[in-house]
């Protein structure tokens, strides 16, 4: 069995990486076929990915320990990884390749800052944000944008523009779902958003297997579309025409009962025409 807790496509190799919180790694599929390629152990609880730049490297924070793994996709092995302060709770690599790392420790300022334009990667310092709770959400599809939320104050979720050496905040705007994650269309103009698993012991589940649909610009919500439990993690294609999309198992959803077609027990992976 597999517990998906993260997606990401890869738009040069054709290729769908999942993270599996239960056989600690990462499943590697062909998005042609669907069919599993390889699995590689990355060690306790994967869950947030990001790719370089140059699709060379996956980063993958772990839950389990306060490091983050990195696989070399060109000999799809395990690299040196990176070690944080705190459990990791989000990533992004902006398109000057500093690798932003949102953690959980009260004791140290939530977001670093990593050079990873060659490997091993090397600290570069400490992001200035509200509070300790800060944790990433997700970026644009251009690497111009990063999402952010502090957790301990609010549900407000902000923007920020990423394109040079400092992170400027553009906007921020309330949200009614809770903590999320976000996935960018590859348009830049939208963003999908998943609840996050387990923060902090808390749940914060989508009512009813909504997955909701933000317009970039504003932050406004543009629509939605169901799935069949609460999403927690969805990845686009290169086009934006599929959106792969791991549910949960806790909330059954009323308007499309699953339990005549699938085991509620598992949690699945399925694909949709956006």
């Amino acid at each position: 069995s597999a517990g998906f807790t993260r997606l990401l496509v890869d738009p040069t190799r054709g290729l769908l990486y999942a993270a599996d919180e239960i056989q600690n790694c990462v499943h590697v599929v062909n998005t042609a076929t669907y069919a599993e390629m390889v699995s590689i152990g990355v060690g306790s609880g994967p869950h947030v990915m990001e790719l370089r730049p140059d699709g060379a490297y996956l980063f993958v924070g772990l839950e389990g320990g306060s490091e983050v793994a990195v696989i070399d996709l060109n000999s799809l092995a395990p690299a040196a990884s990176i070690l944080v302060a705190g459990t990791v709770t989000g990533l992004v690599v902006g398109n000057n390749n500093l690798l932003y790392v949102s953690t959980t420790s009260p004791s140290h300022p939530p977001i670093a800052m990593f050079d990873v334009s060659s490997l091993p990667a090397t600290f570069v310092g400490d992001m200035a944000t509200g509070g300790w709770g800060e944790c990433i959400d997700g970026r644009s599809a251009d690497r111009t944008r990063m999402y952010t939320q502090d957790l301990t104050t609010s549900l407000a979720v902000e923007q920020w523009d990423i394109s040079g050496a400092s992170p400027v905040m553009v906007q921020s705007a309330g949200l009614s779902s809770g903590p999320c994650v976000m996935t960018s269309s590859p348009d830049n103009n939208r963003v999908y958003l998943t609840h996050m698993d387990d923060f902090w012991g808390v749940r914060f589940p989508f009512d009813d297997g909504v997955l909701p649909v933000h317009r970039a610009s504003d932050l406004a919500k543009a629509g939605e579309f169901r799935v069949e439990w609460t999403p927690r993690a969805i990845a686009l294609s290169t086009s934006g025409a599929r959106a792969y999309v791991a549910h949960d198992s806790t909330l059954l959803n009323a308007t499309y009962p699953v339990d005549v077609r699938h085991n509620p027990s598992r949690k699945d992976l399925h694909v949709f025409d956006t």
